[in-house]
């Protein structure tokens, strides 16, 4: 492995002189896509280290924060009092550091059949508490799943997709393989099978009636 000193890096890279401050001793990380230092390197995001670094940096461990939520939650857990708070509030400072909330509490909370599918982590999520999610759906990143004026909040089938910005108001429900667009607004029952977009949110397909 060749090593560079600092001034080295940006010789032999030909960076702009600025890019000097930023090259700390012999540890070099090339990020300098818009000028002539390109590097191409294939990431294993299955693998060990590199999911460790990933959790680290994102200040979100998906098993763990599932499976600590799944104790918090829960009114029938075998774990002590104090160690659900405990992972109450290593819960809480995950969805803080993403700006997110996933509707969890002791003994109560937002239900989830499964682990959402989460491309982007926690970031900007937030759901209700009243919310109930099935099995095997994908939510993308600053989703808002929002409560009524009367304390409801959507029931979600299986299978669905919440696309990045996306909001769900209200006691709606919708049904399973459900795709909700990017920005989509739903304050509506939505059918299963369906595709809903735009803001209101309209069905623009419906492939099998449920």
């Amino acid at each position: 492995m060749v090593q560079y000193g600092r001034m080295q890096v940006v010789q032999q890279f030909n960076l702009p002189k600025t890019t000097y401050h930023e090259v700390n001793y012999r540890l070099v990380v090339i990020h300098y896509t818009f000028w002539k230092a390109v590097v191409f390197v294939n990431v294993d995001m299955g693998h060990p280290f590199v999911r460790s670094v990933i959790n680290t940096v994102q200040r979100y461990n998906h098993k763990q924060y599932w499976r600590m939520r799944n104790e918090v939650v829960s009114s029938t857990s075998n774990r002590s009092k104090i160690t659900r708070l405990i992972y109450l509030l290593r819960i809480k400072r995950m969805d803080a550091f993403n700006n997110a909330s996933m509707g969890t509490d002791l003994g109560s909370g937002a239900q989830f059949s499964g682990p959402p599918t989460l491309y982007h982590g926690l970031n900007g999520i937030v759901v209700s508490h009243f919310a109930k999610i099935g099995k095997n759906c994908t939510i993308y990143q600053r989703v808002t799943i929002a409560e009524g004026a009367d304390r409801k909040a959507a029931t979600i089938g299986d299978n669905c997709i919440v696309g990045a910005g996306a909001v769900i108001i209200g006691g709606v429900t919708i049904g399973n393989s459900v795709k909700i667009g990017a920005n989509c607004v739903v304050t509506k029952d939505v059918p299963g099978n369906s595709t809903v977009v735009g803001n209101p949110g309209v069905v623009i397909g419906n492939d099998v009636t449920e």
